[in-house]
Formats: structure tokens, sequence, C-alpha cells
């Protein structure tokens, strides 16, 4: 396995770590529920499910940075 695909990884892994275990009020209601997709009470436009998908696409263009870096 190359450095950027273990770069890529490992910062993926950490970062979706930290957010499903601090369970944030942005993904999280008050009784630590996942909150559903929409506008209104108890809703969130960036539900978790979308919030992950980000993550992986941040992580994959990271790890591209930090390999020209090296």
């Amino acid at each position: 396995m190359n450095l950027r695909l273990q770069i890529t990884a490992l910062f993926y892994l950490v970062s979706i770590t930290v957010v499903l275990y601090t369970k944030p009020s942005l993904f999280y209601d008050n009784d630590k529920n996942i909150k559903h997709f929409g506008t209104g009470k108890d809703k969130t436009i960036l539900p978790i499910y979308l919030a992950i998908i980000l993550l992986a696409v941040l992580s994959f263009y990271l790890g591209h940075a930090i390999m020209i870096l090296i």
C-alpha cells in the first residue's frame, strides 16, 4: 500500500471516529439520535451520511496535497 493511501485512510478513520464518538449537535439531537435531513425542528441540512461522504472526499484531497508537499 502506498503512502498516499495510508495517509488518506488514517485521516478518514480518525475524523469519522471523532465525529461518531463526540456526537456533535449538528448531526445529533438532545437524545443523541441522528437528525434527519430537512429544515425544521430536529432536522439538519447536513446529515451524518453526507458528512461522511464529504470527509472521504476531503481525505482523498488531503492525502494528495500531503504527497505533493513531501
